[in-house]
């Protein structure tokens, strides 16, 4: 495990596939009614852009970070080559 947040990240995307292998049954003639399989498929819609984007959230987030570390690492060596010299 690398991280809580990371193990947070990856179990929530594995729920998410759980309910979209669930909705999927959702959108055959198992549902009879023509309305609720067109409501449960707003639903879904609804569903997967909020995962989209708490998925794009995340990436921005570990460039970030990422961008933060190499800044602070760049300006720790500019230092000790500055204190060395």
């Amino acid at each position: 495990m690398i991280s809580k947040f990371v193990n947070w990240c990856e179990i929530s995307n594995e729920m998410f596939i759980l309910l979209s292998g669930y909705f999927m049954l959702m959108f055959t003639e198992w549902i009879w009614d023509l309305e609720l399989r067109y409501a449960l498929g707003q639903v879904f819609a609804y569903l997967l852009v909020t995962m989209i984007i708490i998925n794009l959230f995340l990436i921005a987030r570990d460039v970030c970070i990422g961008i933060q570390k190499q800044r602070i690492k760049r300006e720790k060596e500019r230092l000790m080559r500055h204190a060395l010299r």
